[in-house]
């Protein structure tokens, strides 16, 4: 069937499905998948999903999921597929706008072997993921464009991912505490009277959160800031 727009259509055969193919549909919400109680693979390729949010839940059987080809799909957030035990693998190969992956989005799904983000924009992921899945033994990244930043160094020393091989981060023999060292900004001399207030702004941003810490002569911290709205004053 190539009509169909929401889950809620198939509520009637919610309760005895164990395999899905939805494929090439026009289905823009996982919302109600929960309620395929006994379902163990869902096939989801080519519909209009435009994130993934907390909609697996409660799918003690499901083992498999293939997100792929959803050209609309951005996101995927936190506890998306939380506390699945059966989960296995998950697609989202060529799913070309995913750009964002939470870092506790597999939480607890401790069966998970494979993620494929093959062809999407993602551009960085935490490392979090193996800690959250201690069995993730493969992360595919075939066709993207590595970002080269701290956030990124884990993949380059652990077995479970697999880069792509015209990535363009070359770390050599830097070490990540060299990547990943303080950047110190001197900041120009300025006198101020015992017990007036000093006011310092500093409006680095970057990814992950950037902190800005503020010291004074003696290498004492004094001041900080950790994103661009939590801001402190020394």
């Amino acid at each position: 069937d190539q009509d169909i727009t929401e889950l809620s259509e198939l509520d009637d055969i919610a309760n005895e499905v164990s395999s899905l193919d939805l494929s090439n549909n026009f289905i823009s919400s996982l919302a109600g998948i929960s309620r395929f109680y006994k379902l163990e693979s869902l096939i989801f390729r080519n519909n209009t999903i435009t994130a993934v949010n907390d909609d697996f839940r409660d799918m003690p059987f499901l083992r498999e999921v293939d997100l792929s080809f959803n050209e609309l799909l951005k996101s995927v957030g936190d506890f998306a597929f939380f506390s699945l035990p059966s989960l296995e693998y998950i697609s989202f190969a060529d799913c070309s706008e995913l750009e964002w992956f939470g870092h506790r989005s597999v939480y607890d799904s401790y069966s998970l072997n494979e993620i494929d983000f093959s062809f999407t924009k993602i551009k960085a992921l935490s490392e979090h993921l193996t800690t959250y899945c201690p069995s993730l033994r493969s992360i595919v990244l075939d066709g993207i464009d590595i970002s080269c930043s701290c956030l990124n160094t884990w993949m380059f020393e652990t077995k479970v991912v697999q880069m792509p091989e015209d990535n363009n981060c070359d770390y050599g023999e830097l070490k990540k505490i060299d990547i990943c060292a303080p950047i110190l900004i001197p900041h120009d001399e300025v006198s101020v009277i015992e017990g007036e207030e000093l006011f310092i702004r500093c409006l680095a941003l970057g990814e992950p959160t950037v902190t800005v810490r503020l010291f004074d002569q003696d290498d004492n911290v004094v001041g900080y800031r950790k994103g661009k709205d939590n801001q402190r004053v020394v």
